[in-house]
């Protein structure tokens, strides 16, 4: 079965479903995409600076769109070299580093991320501007769950072409000072516009 027949709707198809197939369908575009990608990150594991930026236990959405630039490639099933049919695939290019947003963020984070574990979840949820309209009805689901535990970027096998200045080593492992910490919380706290209140509140639940 090719993917289009593969991603109609059909009577009895549960909201997730839904939702899925209406995402990778061959008449959605990728603004459909982008508009309608969430991201929904939760530090597990880490220190406090980065705990702030996604507490497991708040849920902080992130649109991808208007952030992460993705392009979306759909091919349908091939016959490899055996004769064997191989499953339909998707594939997603995501350009991070042209987001200042997400180069910010990287270099807060980088310092802590073999420190750190992560839990992220992709879904789909109704674009930003419709989210809070209740007449809005549309099916969301969850793309998928990961989780990035102690990550040594140092270690990596294979980078992509970028900048030189951002594959500096990073000192992972290196103890920070108190300064350094408080510097990134505030740092942190400035990025998400955290009030200082709302920082002592945060502060508490991590």
């Amino acid at each position: 079965q090719d993917l289009g027949d593969s991603l109609e709707e059909r009577p009895g198809d549960p909201p997730e479903v839904c939702a899925v197939k209406r995402f990778f369908h061959k008449d959605s575009d990728d603004d459909y995409r982008n508009q309608r990608l969430k991201l929904i990150p939760g530090v597990v594991e880490g220190p406090l600076p980065v705990r702030v930026l996604a507490p497991a236990k708040k849920e902080r959405m992130i649109d991808g769109d208007g952030i992460i630039p993705i392009s979306w490639k759909m091919y349908d099933r091939e016959v490899d070299a055996n004769g064997q049919l191989l499953p339909p695939v998707i594939s997603a290019t995501a350009d991070f580093m042209s987001s200042g947003a997400v180069r910010s963020m990287t270099g807060l984070v980088k310092k802590y991320l073999v420190k750190m574990s992560v839990d992220l979840a992709l879904v789909i949820d109704l674009p930003q501007k419709k989210r809070h309209n209740p007449k809005e009805k549309e099916p969301t689901g969850c793309l998928g769950l990961f989780r990035f535990e102690h990550v040594d970027v140092n270690k990596c096998p294979i980078f992509p072409h970028a900048p030189e200045e951002l594959y500096e080593p990073v000192e992972e492992h290196s103890e920070l000072s108190p300064e350094e910490v408080r510097r990134d919380l505030h740092r942190a706290s400035e990025f998400l516009g955290i009030s200082p209140e709302e920082l002592e509140e945060l502060k508490q639940e991590c």
